[in-house]
């Protein structure tokens, strides 16, 4: 199978969901580059949970550059070369549009005044609150709660990002960042000023061909970073091979099979069984 298939599933699974965004060659690349595989699954997260009454929305949109930017990892750049205003990246875009769409949500879930906020490959308000940098980030993360209104945004002449995220009715972030080169990120206050635990809703896994031994390595290592004193986020598995039973909560997409009605059902009923393990009902 080839990726331009999974982008035949996406767009049955949201409509426009390619066109709306610029994705450059992710639906063009070897499917064992696993790209299109996670950005379907993300899109069968989306169209599942809206069967179930949620709406969802893409954030990124109401930025002028949100098409361009939605592909990007939900991560704080840094070493990018570049200054706030000024392009310095492979990707061609300038650094302060990375900072402030490192804090966007790929995808936000509401239903009856409850949110929950999807992000790729990174999640930068757990970074900041928890103070901790890591190589290994998940392929998607969910997050209750969503930014509140005008946030993230650019300040002091675009050298800083201020966000505020609530987490629930009675609890909320917030903080400054510099809009900065650096290899560390820089925070200028957060609130609370000790940081916070954040409650992640859920952590996908998405892989093309995955070794179970490789598997275990990746969940425990997000178990260890994500978890709190008083829970561990629950972690979910999605493979195109099979592999033996195990601890996980998993599923698998059979990607040898080229019957587009099969396969959409395979992407919705992984998408159902993560939701459910992540208690978006």
């Amino acid at each position: 199978m080839q990726a331009q298939l999974l982008s035949l599933i996406a767009t049955r699974l949201i409509d426009g969901y390619l066109d709306n965004f610029l994705w450059k060659d992710i639906w063009t690349r070897p499917l064992e580059d696993g790209s299109a595989f996670e950005w379907t699954m993300l899109a069968a997260l989306a169209a599942q949970a809206e069967i179930r009454g949620w709406k969802y929305s893409f954030p990124i949109l109401n930025l002028p550059m949100g098409a361009s930017l939605f592909p990007l990892r939900n991560e704080i750049p840094k070493h990018h070369g570049a200054q706030p205003g000024h392009s310095g990246t492979r990707q061609g875009h300038n650094l302060k549009d990375r900072f402030l769409q490192a804090f966007i949500p790929k995808i936000l879930l509401s239903k009856n005044d409850q949110y929950y906020s999807m992000f790729r490959e990174g999640c930068s308000y757990h970074q900041v609150m928890a103070n901790v940098d890591y190589q290994e980030r998940p392929d998607i993360l969910i997050l209750p709660g969503h930014p509140q209104e005008t946030f993230p945004k650019l300040t002091q002449q675009d050298t800083c990002l201020d966000f505020s995220f609530k987490l629930s009715e009675h609890t909320s972030i917030s903080g400054q960042v510099r809009v900065l080169n650096s290899p560390v990120v820089r925070c200028r206050y957060r609130i609370p000023e000790e940081g916070l635990q954040l409650p992640i809703a859920g952590i996908m896994e998405c892989s093309v061909n995955k070794s179970l031994s490789i598997a275990n390595a990746q969940l425990e290592g997000y178990i260890r970073i994500f978890s709190t004193s008083s829970a561990s986020p629950p972690v979910f598995l999605v493979t195109g091979n099979e592999i033996p039973p195990c601890k996980w909560l998993k599923a698998t997409i059979p990607l040898s099979c080229t019957d587009e009605n099969l396969l959409e059902y395979a992407f919705r009923r992984a998408a159902n069984l993560a939701l459910d393990a992540f208690g978006i009902a």
